[in-house]
C-alpha cells in the first residue's frame, strides 16, 4: 500500500513505491500491470478492530524480473517479498506478522489463489 501523490493515478504511486522501497529499476527489474487489475470497494471486517472499514482500493500486479531483481529482493534486508503462502497466513517465513489489514482486504478482495 502507499499514498498517492497529488493527482498521481495509482500505477505511477505503485510504481514509484517499488522502485524507491526496493531499490529496482523502473521499466527494467519488474513488470507492473499497465491498469488495475481490479477495482474494489467493500466494507472488510479486520481482526481486533472496532467496526468494519469500507475501504476503496484498485489491485495493480507486480512480478519481479530478470536475475538481477531476484538477487536484489532475496539479499534486501530492509524488505521481503511475500508469497501467496505468507499472505494468506498473515506472517512472513521469519514469522514477521503482516498487516491483519492488508490480510483482510487481500482475502475480502479475493485475489489470491488458494490452490497450487
Amino acid at each position: 500500500m502507499a499514498e498517492r501523490l497529488q493527482n498521481e493515478p495509482a500505477r505511477e504511486t505503485i510504481d514509484r513505491e517499488i522502485s524507491w522501497q526496493l531499490r529496482l529499476n523502473r521499466g527494467k527489474d519488474y513488470l507492473i500491470s499497465s491498469m488495475a487489475r481490479l477495482n474494489f470497494e467493500q466494507t472488510v471486517v479486520v481482526p481486533n478492530q472496532a467496526s468494519p472499514i469500507t475501504v476503496k482500493a484498485e489491485f495493480i500486479v507486480v512480478n519481479p524480473y530478470g536475475a538481477k531483481a531476484a538477487e536484489q529482493l532475496v539479499n534486501d534486508t530492509e524488505n521481503h517479498w511475500l508469497s501467496r503462502e505468507e499472505l494468506l497466513a498473515g506472517n512472513s517465513e521469519n514469522g514477521t506478522p503482516v498487516s491483519e489489514f492488508c490480510v483482510a482486504l487481500l482475502k475480502a478482495a479475493d485475489v489470491i489463489s488458494h490452490a497450487d
